[in-house]
């Protein structure tokens, strides 16, 4: 599970960070049959040309090289939760927000993705719109995993980042890992090297 430092930029306002910190205080008392990783990103994911210095395509070919790319469950990308206009506070209308989270994944990455909206949708009450992309039209952190051949899905949050209900995010998100990680791996994946973890 990866997101960007989001260290410039009045859209890069560090919300991914924050979730993907929250996210692993939430995980970490809590066993599971997989090794999670919790990777920010420096070097955002553009421009295009400057990728190789990314901080996620680094981490994509160090993680494929070591443990192998079928070997890894997959990789769940944080994109970065959007401002309110003019930086004020908006309260969501009442269902906005529930309708407000997406997923994007590859067709590599469909299977991944069922598997993490299940739990997703337990914890929020509704399963998150799914949009498939081929890895060349992916233009986040996420596009160094999928030409690896690992499977993708970003989250992809709208509502603004002071909504009150950030918090539901954060533990949908953590629930999701959760099953995902322990009881709903592929059984390739959770027989991997006999004593070994997949990740």
């Amino acid at each position: 599970m990866g997101a960007n430092y989001d260290s410039s930029g009045q859209r890069n306002n560090g919300s991914g960070t924050a979730l993907l910190l929250e996210t692993a205080r939430g995980l970490k008392d809590i066993p599971t049959n997989h090794n999670i990783y919790f990777v920010a990103y420096a070097n955002g994911a553009e421009p295009a040309g400057k990728s190789i210095s990314s901080g996620a395509c680094v981490h994509a070919s160090t993680l494929s090289g070591s443990i192998g790319a079928t070997n890894i469950l997959g990789m769940i990308n944080l994109e970065p939760q959007k401002l309110d206009a003019g930086g004020e506070r908006k309260q969501p209308g009442p269902e906005s927000s529930r309708e407000a989270v997406l997923f994007t994944t590859t067709p590599h990455g469909k299977k991944f993705a069922g598997q993490c909206a299940a739990p997703f949708a337990k914890s929020w009450e509704q399963a998150p719109a799914t949009f498939h992309r081929e890895p060349s039209a992916l233009t986040g952190n996420d596009r160094h995993y999928a030409v690896l051949g690992i499977p993708t899905v970003s989250c992809r949050s709208k509502y603004p980042v002071t909504d009150a209900r950030t918090e539901e995010y954060v533990q949908a998100l953590t629930d999701m890992i959760h099953q995902v990680a322990d009881n709903d791996a592929p059984e390739p994946a959770k027989n991997a090297g006999q004593g070994e973890k997949a990740s």
